[in-house]
């Protein structure tokens, strides 16, 4: 038989965690867009130019949700982050035809005409975080989970 004996008082653990998710994920976001600032779009190819390739607005597409049980950062264009196929609409080929006419590009004519009414995107990771962002999550969460005796008297 084991006994397990514990001596001393044991810290208060909080039931509530939305602060501190509403940290984790302000923690998410900012790294999100550090990454974006500091090291562009990390996996994504340059363009045919020669020019690194951009997703010009996507960093004002992030939104940070959190409640007392997640912490969550997602973004508006998410072909781009998983790949796949998308179906062209009227309103992309109208785009398309504008975008020919102003800049005379091939690319926008080829998408404007393509008659399988499909784009297919490769994946392109952008949403991804700094190193040590796990040790940073884990500190917020141990500041905001164990109260201690002073506080939990109150």
């Amino acid at each position: 038989m084991i006994d397990i004996k514990i001596t001393g008082s044991l810290p208060m653990i909080k039931s509530d965690l939305t602060p501190a998710m509403a940290r984790v994920a302000e923690l998410l976001l900012q790294s999100n867009l550090e990454r974006f600032e500091n090291e562009g779009y990390g996996t994504w190819p340059p363009r045919r130019d020669g020019s690194p390739a951009t997703l010009a607005g996507i960093a004002n597409t992030l939104q940070k949700t959190s409640d007392s049980r997640s912490a969550t950062v997602s973004a508006m264009n998410t072909i781009h982050q998983r790949g796949g196929p998308m179906r062209i609409t009227d309103r992309m080929r109208s785009f398309f035809w504008a975008k020919w006419y102003e800049t005379q590009d091939p690319r926008f004519k080829w998408m404007a005409l393509t008659r399988s009414g499909m784009l297919s995107f490769p994946v392109r990771t952008y949403l991804t975080f700094r190193e040590g962002i796990i040790d940073d999550i884990k500190d917020i969460l141990g500041q905001e989970i164990l109260v201690s005796e002073t506080t939990s008297h109150i």
